[in-house]
């Protein structure tokens, strides 16, 4: 990552299980050595000139609400990032007992509880994130927009979490918007799926996708739920789509 105030701390190659993680509501990123930087940044949304995540690099983006990566050059997510910014915890997205988090369709309903409602628009402007069915919570919400291309070759996953001890939350939501090309190759995975039901609990519904390219759309890897596509309205000077 590189801007105007210089180039973003270096991240090393981790694991899963010990993730950089990026706080949307402080702007400060902790590196999995513990070793924090503060981007200066509370909205959840970051400027910088190019984005390059290598592979091997796992990226957390948490808080309370959704994130937003802006870039003027080129960006290509090689690495993982897991998309927990802005998971909902109230609304009328949220499961109760066995129920599932709804999001763009209503949760199942389990053995027990009630089911969340669907909420949102397939345009994901604006940006909504997934909700929280009866024990777990649904996935966060991310736009990544940048004014030349755009290439997924590593995972963006904003897929709700499962439970065995009350309902699955629902999948988060994913933009893409590129000034460019708009590549997923073979090797991408974009996901915003529903937490799966487990022992007799609910299912969470699936979040929302979209891809705006000015260029060309190439969809060769993973996308789950299937995304709507549309061309962008305007890049501008990068101008943050309705969040």
């Amino acid at each position: 990552f590189s801007g105007e105030l210089g180039p973003f701390p270096s991240l090393s190659v981790n694991t899963a299980s010990a993730p950089h993680i990026l706080n949307a509501d402080t702007g400060v990123l902790t590196r999995s050595d513990g070793s924090t930087h503060a981007l200066g940044a509370t909205s959840g949304v970051w400027s910088f000139t190019s984005v390059n995540l290598p592979e091997g690099v796992f990226l957390r983006i948490e808080g309370t609400r959704p994130a937003a990566i802006l870039a003027s050059g080129p960006v290509t997510i090689a690495g993982t990032i897991r998309i927990d910014s802005g998971a909902l915890g109230s609304g009328p997205g949220i499961g109760t007992g066995q129920g599932g988090g709804g999001h763009a369709n209503p949760g199942d309903i389990g053995g027990s509880g009630t089911p969340g409602n669907p909420y949102g628009s397939e345009s994901l402007s604006p940006l909504t994130a997934g909700s929280a069915g009866g024990g777990a919570l649904g996935g966060g919400a991310l736009l990544v927009a940048s004014q030349q291309a755009l290439t997924i070759s590593g995972t963006l996953d904003a897929s709700g979490n499962e439970s065995s001890n009350g309902g699955a939350g629902s999948g988060g939501g994913v933009r893409l918007v590129s000034g460019g090309d708009l590549v997923v190759t073979a090797t991408g995975h974009v996901r915003a799926s529903g937490g799966a039901h487990a022992g007799g609990q609910g299912a969470g519904s699936d979040g929302r996708i979209r891809f705006e390219a000015t260029g060309e759309l190439t969809l060769s890897g993973e996308v789950l739920p299937a995304a709507t596509t549309a061309k962008p309205e305007t890049l501008g000077a990068l101008k943050l789509p309705g969040l």
